[in-house]
C-alpha cells in the first residue's frame, strides 16, 4: 500500500496554527514572569519578616497575597 504524502495546511490554516503556537510561547513567558514576581516578593517578605520579628502581609499581584509570620 502507498503512503500518503502528509497533509499540506492552506495558507490561513497555516497562519492560525503559526499565531496558536506564538500564543503558546508568549504564555509561557508570562507564567515565568508570574513566577519570578512571586519568588522575588516572597525573599524580600522573609527577609523583612525576619528582620522587623512581625507577620508581613505580601500582595504580589495577579490575585496572588502571602501572610508571613516570623517565628523566631
Amino acid at each position: 500500500m502507498a503512503r500518503l504524502p502528509p497533509p499540506r495546511l492552506s495558507r490561513p490554516a497555516a497562519d492560525i496554527v503559526r499565531r496558536l503556537a506564538s500564543l503558546a510561547l508568549a504564555r509561557l513567558a508570562i507564567d515565568r514572569a508570574v513566577i519570578e514576581a512571586v519568588a522575588c516578593s516572597l525573599q524580600r517578605a522573609f527577609q523583612y519578616a525576619g528582620r522587623s520579628g512581625r507577620s508581613h502581609q505580601v500582595a504580589v499581584g495577579y490575585g496572588l497575597s502571602f501572610q508571613l509570620v516570623s517565628t523566631s
